[in-house]
């Protein structure tokens, strides 16, 4: 079932009496499309007018931004309603006024009226100055100005008597205005004077008791600092000469008496216990034969005596305790060692090693430095043992500073973990990778994705210095994911494109008979897109036509 939705017009009738509920109704007088609402005719389409209030439409300013009047029951400023206006003020509507009240201009003149109160004498022709008599405009007989003769009167007159030209001379002592001007300028000429021989005298005064008070007290100062230096140097360096040449001769005196007692005694000691078991052979001593020191022996002394091996060992050399003792120091090391197996924990070998035969290393291996690294097998293996698992990136790691030493860099190619991706960056500062880890944290400060400088070949790309191929096929597809993409030459309607780098605004593309693309340009208003048996134009439709676009508007609607 279904039912048919018409629009009612008319030519004449501005606004339809009554439309049902969701009714429809179009007149040509006004052009206004309305719609029925509950009894209620709406006007909810149509021509507007800009600049010109309307009945039953929307507000809509002119080309400058004006309506020729606006008509409002309730005016809303901030969140404040005016709803009335005062055409003639009171103490009510502007002495104390609301804000949901507006005053006219002929309210705020007639308050401003009636807030001014002034009397001016009758009778004359010179008018009263008006002044602020405590708060109100007022005036006064006794000063008054008379507009004919441009003359201002005053009974008390007080100012400089410089601009006065005429006075009553009896208001101001019997003197004219000329007597004032020569008076006043006397007495400021004399007041400037004595002012500036005072300053004068009262500046030099002042300088010169400065400079003198000044010079005194420089010249005292200096005096007293130069005797509490002298004084005090000389006595400080007779005390630290008297004390330096008491103590040095006391300590030679002690030093030369301790040594040569000591020395006494250790050579008394030495001569009459010579033989004994725990005595000190003295001199030259020659032991021939074979001969056995019994307990501990102690040859020489550790820093300043040596002693020589002419003869060979024939025994093992142990010692007395595990990993204590060394063989040379730091310092002092042996030249050459000859062995025919060294079995030892650890070794640590300054210079070059050269190794004739095979080297096996059953733990794991770590290198130190190199200034360079040869190898002779075809292929370096990485990460030995991670066959068990996926847990370490793989890869090579080179350090480096930007900016003289200050930041510590680092730069690479690894495989990732994660996402089993090679990743190549530069820019990292992550510290840990100084010390071996065996993680690169791609989150670190600074890390970057490097730049890779090469031609590629895979499935699809393939790049040379002259060209980059994208081709895909039946086993390879392509897809190209990107913000923007842009073509130095428009790609061509035979390609996939439209053949065009720019476009006329509005227009359309219609195909033509080279594979290609034309513009269409946009109609003239009122026109529809059609075919004229060759072509799309547009153009006007006929009589006929106008009467099929008639019955497409009547739609049905299927339930």
């Amino acid at each position: 079932m279904s039912n048919l939705i018409q629009i009612k017009r008319s030519l004449n009738t501005a606004v339809p009496v009554s439309l049902a509920n969701g009714e429809l109704a179009w007149t040509s007088n006004g052009d206004v499309l309305y719609i029925g609402a509950n009894g209620v005719v709406e006007a909810i389409g149509g021509v507007r007018n800009p600049g010109t209030l309307t009945a039953n439409q929307a507000l809509v300013a002119n080309s400058t931004s004006y309506l020729d009047v606006i008509k409002t029951a309730n005016l809303y400023i901030g969140s404040e309603s005016v709803n009335s206006i005062n055409a003639v003020a009171n103490t009510t509507h502007l002495g104390a006024a609301a804000n949901n009240e507006l005053a006219t201009s002929w309210a705020v003149k007639t308050y401003v009226d009636s807030s001014i109160s002034y009397t001016v004498t009758s009778g004359s022709s010179d008018t009263q100055v008006l002044f602020n008599n405590n708060g109100i405009v007022g005036g006064d007989a006794g000063l008054t100005y008379n507009s004919a003769t441009d003359t201002l009167t005053a009974t008390n007159f007080s100012g400089n008597g410089a601009l006065v030209t005429s006075v009553d001379a009896a208001t101001v002592g019997g003197n004219t205005a000329g007597d004032l001007r020569s008076y006043a300028d006397t007495a400021a000429g004399t007041a400037y004077s004595n002012a500036a021989s005072y300053a004068d005298t009262v500046a030099g005064t002042a300088y010169s008791n400065a400079a003198s008070y000044a010079d005194s007290a420089a010249a005292t100062a200096y005096s007293n600092a130069t005797s509490y230096a002298d004084s005090a140097a000389a006595t400080a360096y007779s005390n630290a000469t008297s004390y330096a040449d008491s103590a040095a001769a006391t300590a030679y005196s002690n030093g030369t008496s301790y040594t040569d007692t000591a020395a006494g005694t250790a050579y008394a000691n030495a001569m009459s216990d010579t033989l004994s078991r725990n005595g000190t052979y003295t001199g030259d001593n020659i032991f021939q034969g074979t001969s056995t020191f019994q307990a501990n022996v102690a040859l020489g002394d550790a820093t300043a005596d040596i002693i020589t091996y002419v003869g060979r060992v024939g025994s093992a050399i142990v010692p007395s305790a595990n990993v204590t003792y060394s063989l040379g120091t730091n310092e002092l090391r042996w030249d050459q060692v000859y062995a025919n197996n060294i079995q030892a924990d650890t070794a640590a070998f300054g210079g070059d090693v050269t190794v004739s035969g095979d080297l096996t290393v059953s733990g794991n291996v770590t290198y130190i430095s190199a200034s360079e690294l040869t190898v002779t097998d075809p292929l370096i293996h990485l990460a030995a043992n991670n066959e068990s698992s996926d847990a370490v990136d793989i890869g090579f790691i080179g350090h480096y500073s930007p900016d003289g030493g200050s930041t510590k860099a680092h730069t690479g190619l690894f495989r990732d973990t994660d996402d089993g991706y090679f990743h190549l960056f530069t820019g990292s500062q992550q510290a840990s990778l100084d010390t071996g880890t065996a993680v690169v944290n791609t989150t670190a400060t600074g890390y970057t994705i490097a730049t890779l400088v090469a031609y590629l070949e895979s499935g699809a790309l393939s790049t040379n210095s002259s060209a980059v191929e994208i081709t895909a096929n039946s086993t390879v597809s392509v897809a190209i994911t990107a913000n923007t993409l842009s073509l130095s030459t428009a790609l061509a309607g035979t390609s996939g494109g439209t053949g065009k780098s720019t476009m006329t605004n509005q227009a359309i593309l219609v195909g033509n008979s080279s594979n290609g693309y034309d513009e269409l340009a946009l109609g003239t208003a009122g026109y529809v897109l059609q075919s004229d048996g060759s072509s799309l134009v547009y153009g006007s439709l006929d009589s006929g036509s106008l009467n099929i676009l008639k019955d497409i508007l009547c739609l049905k609607m299927i339930n």
